[in-house]
């Protein structure tokens, strides 16, 4: 049985990967890190919401992500 000898090879897909990932690491350094809101946050916000619309049933998944999204953009 002939012995495998094995040759470093070069593979371009690996190299090109890494660049993506040197080229993402770059773009997330200058993105600000934002908190998510806490879910005792959100739930006061929602329930103020439904408090505001009077106290009307059938809107709660509405009025939470609303609230999510009010409290994520601040």
């Amino acid at each position: 049985m002939a012995k495998k000898t094995t040759r470093p090879t070069t593979d371009v897909r690996q190299t090109d990967a890494r660049i993506d990932i040197d080229q993402a690491d770059d773009r997330a350094r200058s993105v600000p890190i934002v908190a998510a809101p806490e879910e005792d946050e959100i739930r006061a916000r929602a329930y103020q919401k439904f408090i505001d619309r009077g106290g009307a049933h059938g809107k709660d998944v509405d009025d939470w992500v609303d609230a999510e999204r009010e409290l994520s953009a601040r």
